[in-house]
């Protein structure tokens, strides 16, 4: 749901802007929350749907990596049979989990949470730029976008990553080579 997030984060940022730009004139503006089919609109243009489903596959392929690194590290001599069987079990359970994921009803569920952020004439002013051209643009290039940012925001945390990790593992051995010594020998 990381995927999910950044995308409703660069939707608000990206729409901020526009906001700001466009100045209606005050007989037109409307402080009233936006209507439903404001809304529904707003999600198609902006291609919430599509952009969930792809966020709920990218979950669903995270966590089966997880789950596998999980049997690799606790099986880690699994036969080819057991790990057959592992992911016979896989498959099925993250197809139970993952076939009926409920869209439509997050989408519905999601309606007063844009209507509580924005007003009918917010929405009119976020459409009617993404859905010019250049809007249709930047629609087009923020997946691009988000992943290269992430690649470089991911460039500059390795190596702190890294140096914890390093870190860990060297305060893990020490403290497991003092609790060896404290250890009473074992009678052979």
């Amino acid at each position: 749901m990381k995927s999910l997030c950044a995308f409703v984060f660069f939707a608000l940022v990206l729409a901020g802007p526009v906001l700001s730009q466009q100045k209606p004139d005050a007989s037109t503006v409307s402080n009233l929350p936006p209507t439903t089919t404001q809304v529904v609109k707003f999600m198609e243009v902006m291609q919430v749907r599509q952009r969930i489903q792809s966020a709920v596959k990218t979950e669903q392929d995270q966590t089966k990596t997880v789950v596998h690194n999980m049997f690799h590290k606790a099986l880690p001599d699994a036969t080819p049979a057991e790990r057959a069987e592992f992911e016979e079990i896989v498959a099925s359970e993250f197809d139970k989990m993952f076939s009926d994921y409920p869209l439509d009803d997050v989408l519905r569920d999601m309606v007063p949470i844009y209507q509580s952020h924005f007003s009918e004439s917010d929405l009119d002013q976020i459409l009617a730029f993404y859905t010019s051209p250049i809007g249709q643009k930047v629609l087009k290039a923020m997946p691009s976008i988000t992943a290269e940012a992430g690649r470089v925001s991911m460039s500059r945390l390795q190596p702190k990553i890294d140096k914890v990790m390093e870190n860990v593992s060297t305060r893990i051995a020490a403290m497991s080579d003092a609790n060896r010594k404290k250890e009473p020998p074992k009678p052979q």
